[in-house]
């Protein structure tokens, strides 16, 4: 009882753990089977869960569902309701390389965790092959195989030894590879292996092999050990392994090589003693060399390579000549040249130590006592030389000796030149430039190929071919993109003949910039466009030809012109003139082109022509004008007569003395309303008569025949109006008088001067003069007073639009002097609209005199003087 109490309070305490750790309720049995299972990948897989009769009450097999890993439902068509408490789930075609399927037990919205099984996919194994086995003498045997494909499951291997009247042995793996250690490895003796593989979706073994431990039996790597070197010679002492098979003879093999480089040198001997001596001649001098060997017995396997071992040959003296080249400028004025001598640094394969300077030679070549000996440190010595002929040579130096010597010879200034090679031919051949050249009449003892790149001659370099030849590659260190120039100069005994060169492009490419463009000059339908050749490092090739692409600017088509490559400007014509334009210049190669920057430019309204034109236009008017002005300012008298008339002013007049304050405030009275004065129309007559006193005296010269003989009728215009009230006053006086008319029903007398008595009637005062007086009658706003206007009218001898002639004789107006005086304007005791002329106002004397007469004819008004 109490047992049974302790089981049932274990089992609450354990489903209590799992729903805290898992956060589900737990069954007191859940199982699925199988619990772990690997299938053939491709295949089905079918799994089942089992509900024990304990968690029945929770739910039948009906109540079962399945997912993948947890989280991916299996549908329920794969599902498979055995009986009661007993559901399958089949997994078709399963490819997963693992995957756990779950079984829940879900009721009343609680799921129950059943159980789970994990599902592998794989291969079976593949049959071993290719067995391989090494007898490390007394230590191991050791052997590898093939295995074949991944099987993607555990996959155990068995390696079987059998050998005759011993027992079997196995060795198992989960790898290739598996060991027999010592002393359960017989030698010699015959070994027969075979391997087999297994897992848990099939089993499969090798052929079985057959192996002597004699063939196979592999030493350990040899000792080694380094004597001093004399100069580029050396020895080595390898010891025979110390767990190598009793047998005598024992192969080794030493190698070695220059750490700069990847080939082995090798020597191979039979060593019958615990060691054995290797001599090595004929190395570089101060080279660092690796070194190693190996052993093996005959017919069997050899021993891993020992550890690399470093040994340094000492130094030698250089063991090749300089490779020498030279540059000569001049002559001058002096016969000076300066001469440029280069050299290569040697290789340490031929300095054979470190080369301490070098010794260079110059020889007059017929004065040897003007011999010069330069030591530098340096590849290169400019010195200067005269126009004789030199022999130089350069030797290179270290602490052991000297290099052999390398000479040339140095033409004189005026030597007669020896002959140069034919057509230099330069390709591109496996991205390398070949050189071509055909070869001269004359014995050649070698060429020399020369070549920097442009423009950049600091970067020459240069090369010697046989005289056997005439084609060489050049290195591959030249830079694509960059023009060279190559030159050929053939070398004789007697000197260096003359170069023949030519330049090549190591590969092209479109130009990396455009030409630099500007505008030259330009008219209203030309200009002249210039540009910049292309910088030599940017042209990346041959510039072939420039285009010029140009258009208005608001048009979208360019027009295009091509030009040769050596053009730097175009000319553009038939442009429009007045016109914004823009302008490209696109440079090309035989690999592409490239675009210059745009240029914008207007083209001229005018060009200088016209400006000539109009400037000579301006200035003949400017001309005319001047003499206008001349003549103007010559007969200025004249002119102001004609367009300025002398207008006579009535304030001056001697027929009657006016009083200051009458006439500035008295004789426009009748004129005291707002309204301005017109004097539009306004009209000067001048009128020229030969008539005496005794003809004004006449009673048959009327006014129409005074003005038929009158002449000089000028019209001008004028800018103001005078706008009086209408007044029905008759001034009652004998003085002259001007008539005003304003409309039809109104009419007005007003006195126009004011002066002293003179002998004539009116003065001829210049209109500059009356404007001047400021008590004129004509400058006053102020209207007249009334009770002159009724004194005029009871005059006998005012006559309405006339003044008799008694009135001016009575006035003054005697002796060779006569004067009338009529009006122009409307009669006011008419009745009719028509304007009319009454009276005229004229003038006799002895000769021709002229007199103006002032009208206004505007709004029905006429002012007569």
């Amino acid at each position: 009882m109490g047992g049974a109490m302790l089981s049932s309070l274990l089992w609450m305490t354990t489903m209590i753990y799992w729903c805290f750790l898992t956060g589900e309720p737990a069954v007191e049995s859940f199982r699925t089977v199988p619990k772990s299972v690997s299938v053939e990948r491709g295949s089905n897989v079918t799994i089942s869960c089992i509900l024990t009769d304990a968690t029945l009450i929770h739910g039948t097999a009906e109540h079962i569902y399945w997912e993948l890993d947890g989280d991916i439902p299996i549908p329920k068509e794969y599902y498979t309701v055995v009986s009661r408490n007993v559901c399958n789930v089949t997994l078709y075609n399963f490819t997963t390389p693992t995957s756990n399927a779950i079984c829940y037990l879900r009721k009343d919205a609680h799921r129950h965790l059943i159980g789970r099984s994990e599902i592998r996919s794989g291969f079976s194994p593949e049959k071993p092959r290719n067995i391989s086995c090494v007898f490390y003498y007394k230590k191991n045997l050791t052997c590898t195989w093939d295995p074949g494909k991944e099987t993607f499951l555990p996959t155990t291997y068995i390696l079987i030894r059998r050998m005759h009247g011993l027992k079997e042995m196995n060795c198992t793996t989960t790898t290739n590879i598996c060991t027999f250690f010592f002393p359960d490895i017989p030698f010699p003796g015959l070994y027969r292996l075979k391997v087999g593989a297994v897992n848990d979706v099939g089993t499969d073994e090798s052929e079985e092999i057959s192996l002597e431990a004699r063939d196979i039996v592999k030493m350990d790597p040899p000792k080694v050990e380094l004597h001093i070197s004399v100069k580029n010679y050396f020895e080595v002492t390898v010891h025979k392994p110390s767990l190598a098979p009793p047998i005598i003879n024992v192969t080794c093999s030493l190698r070695y090589r220059n750490i700069q480089s990847t080939e082995w040198t090798e020597q191979t001997k039979n060593i019958t003693e615990q060691k054995l001596n290797f001599e090595i001649a004929g190395l570089n001098y101060v080279t660092n060399y690796s070194i190693s060997a190996r052993c093996k017995v005959p017919y069997a396997l050899w021993s891993e390579w020992s550890a690399e071992q470093i040994m340094t040959t000492q130094e030698g003296e250089p063991s090749s000549k300089l490779d020498i080249w030279r540059r000569i400028t001049g002559p001058d004025s002096n016969r000076s040249r300066h001469l440029y001598l280069m050299w290569k640094r040697l290789e340490d394969s031929k300095a054979n130590g470190k080369i301490l300077g070098y010794r260079v030679q110059i020889l007059p070549e017929y004065n040897p006592f003007l011999q010069e000996v330069i030591n530098t440190t340096d590849e290169n010595l400019t010195v200067a030389i005269n126009g004789d002929s030199y022999l130089i040579s350069v030797i290179a130096y270290n602490s052991v000796g000297d290099s052999p010597e390398a000479s040339l010879r140095i033409n004189s200034a005026g030597e007669h030149a020896l002959p140069h090679v034919g057509d230099v031919q330069t390709s591109i051949q496996n991205k390398r430039f070949l050189v071509k050249w055909l070869a001269p009449n004359k014995t050649v003892k070698a060429y020399v190929i020369e070549w920097y790149k442009e423009p950049e001659l600091f970067s020459l370099d240069w090369k010697w071919v046989n005289n056997d030849t005439d084609q060489t590659f050049l290195p591959e260190s030249l830079e694509p993109y960059n023009c060279y120039t190559i030159s050929v100069y053939p070398l004789y005994h007697e000197g260096v003949g003359p170069p023949v060169s030519k330049q090549q492009y190591f590969l092209q490419k479109s130009p990396g910039e455009g030409p630099k463009v500007k505008l030259k000059t330009f008219w209203k339908d030309q200009a002249i466009i210039a540009w910049e050749e292309v910088p030599k490092d940017k042209t990346y090739g041959f510039i072939t030809n420039y285009t010029i692409f140009y258009k208005p600017v608001f048009e979208s088509n360019f027009n295009a012109v091509t030009v040769k490559a050596g053009v730097r400007f175009h000319e553009l014509h038939s442009l429009q003139q007045g016109t914004q334009y823009t302008v490209y210049v696109m440079a090309s190669n035989q690999a592409g082109a490239k675009n210059s920057s745009a240029l914008s430019f207007s083209t001229l309204t005018l060009d200088e022509t016209d400006v000539i034109f109009i400037s000579a236009a301006l200035g003949l008017l400017i001309m005319l004008f001047a003499i206008l002005g001349l003549i103007c300012l010559y007969k200025k008298e004249r002119i102001r007569k004609v367009l300025w008339p002398d207008i006579p002013n009535p304030a001056f007049s001697n027929l009657r003395t006016w009083d200051k304050n009458e006439t500035k405030h008295s004789f426009f009275k009748a004129f005291a309303s707002d309204s301005m004065i017109i004097t539009e129309d306004l009209k000067v007559v001048k009128l020229q008569t030969s008539c005496n006193k005794e003809q004004m005296e006449d009673p048959g010269m009327n006014e129409k025949n005074l003005l038929k003989n009158s002449t000089n009728y000028i019209e001008v215009p004028s800018a103001n109006i005078l706008n009086v009230e209408e007044k029905e006053t008759v001034i009652s006086s004998s003085y002259p008088v001007a008539y005003v008319t304003v409309d039809p029903a109104y009419r007005s007398q007003a006195p126009v001067s004011q002066r002293s008595l003179s002998t004539q009637l009116f003065l001829s005062d210049t209109s500059e003069e009356i404007m001047s007086q400021p008590t004129s009658p004509l400058l006053s706003n102020t209207t007249l007073d009334s009770t002159v206007w009724e004194n005029a009218s009871e005059r006998d001898d005012f006559q309405e639009g006339v003044i008799s002639k008694q009135s001016m004789i009575d006035s003054g107006m005697s002796g060779k002097h006569c004067h009338k005086i009529g009006y122009l304007g409307q009669n006011p005791k008419e009745n009719g609209d028509s304007m009319q002329q009454q009276a005229l106002t004229g003038h006799c004397s002895d000769g021709t005199d002229e007199l103006p007469y002032v009208t206004v004819g505007m709004l029905g008004t006429a002012v007569m003087m």
